[in-house]
């Protein structure tokens, strides 16, 4: 099966043409001189065109071959397409099939820098255009896109099996054999983190895993619910009695703060040294020299003020 641009002229090879007598001795003088002897069925034999005036030539280095140039007019209707010759005083029948393909199929396969596959549109195109033939059979036209679909899908799956085998390169050239690990231009130069890689947890075990996990937390809770008032007396007692808590740093007192922070600045109060002037009293860190805090004093006399606690010196 050859492929033939829609509305083009296309030199054919046609052949082996042999004796009629014998059925192998090359024939090198056949010459087409009328329709009974050279025809070509065009669409399958839908339409008859006489081809007897066409150019038939010997190739003279290959006996039995002809040269047949198929004019523009005969490829004007794509699909399929029969040469018929026959001398039946010279030579056996001779037939060669064709198809006729849109000139955008064709060039995309044999054009120069061809894709292989039909530009943007070009399938709905050409669809579209077998569609609307008015002069073809619904069966032709049927024949003519299942042809169309052929030549595309082949096309299709070249493409892809390209791709794919780049896809399969690419691959090979990262996962290497181990004992390539190393060498230069092998696309890694280690296995350190491989023996991990290979030990990932499967399902079952993390499902284990998190079981595990799932029920010590359960049990914490669990046991904090069960907490008894000997066991919250005991925290309290604790808290009061064991733990220690450091000084409380410079700056002024928050109104709002904690019984625990409230508790140690009366402490330090009470511990630290303190002097008291005329206009300010004073609060001292464990070093008995860093002032802490302090507050403004006064007295006129009558009523003696201190002011509020502000941060030292």
């Amino acid at each position: 099966m050859f492929y033939l641009r829609q509305g083009a002229t296309h030199k054919v090879l046609i052949g082996p043409v042999v004796a009629v007598g014998n059925g192998f001795t090359p024939v090198t003088t056949l010459a087409l001189t009328t329709a009974d002897e050279a025809e070509a069925l065009v669409h399958d034999s839908a339409t008859v065109v006489d081809i007897s005036g066409y150019t038939f030539a010997a190739v003279t280095t290959a006996d039995g071959y002809y040269v047949l140039t198929l004019q523009s007019g005969i490829s004007g209707t794509v699909g399929h397409m029969t040469v018929l010759i026959n001398d039946d005083s010279l030579c056996l029948p001779v037939k060669a099939e064709f198809t006729v393909v849109e000139e955008v199929v064709y060039d995309a396969f044999y054009a120069a820098s061809a894709t292989g596959v039909p530009a943007a549109g070009a399938l709905e195109a050409t669809s579209q255009s077998i569609l609307t033939d008015t002069g073809t059979t619904l069966d032709g036209k049927l024949d003519t896109i299942d042809n169309f679909l052929d030549t595309e899908v082949a096309a299709i799956l070249a493409a892809v099996d390209t791709e794919v085998a780049s896809i399969l390169s690419d691959t090979n050239a990262i996962l290497i054999d181990t004992a390539e690990i190393g060498t230069a231009g092998a696309g890694l130069t280690a296995l350190a983190t491989q023996v991990s890689v290979n030990d990932l947890p499967t399902n079952a075990e993390l499902a284990t895993a998190l079981g595990t996990a799932d029920d010590a937390v359960l049990a914490a809770i669990a046991a904090l619910n069960d907490l008894s008032a000997a066991e919250v007396n005991a925290e309290i007692v604790d808290a009061l009695a064991t733990d220690a808590y450091a000084e409380s740093g410079q700056g002024a007192p928050a109104a709002t703060a904690t019984l625990a922070v409230k508790i140690g600045y009366l402490y330090k109060a009470w511990r630290n040294r303190s002097t008291q002037s005329t206009t300010q009293q004073s609060f001292y860190n464990d070093d008995a020299a860093t002032v802490d805090h302090k507050a403004t004093v006064s007295d006129d006399g009558v009523t003696f003020n201190k002011g509020e606690v502000a941060t030292g010196p």
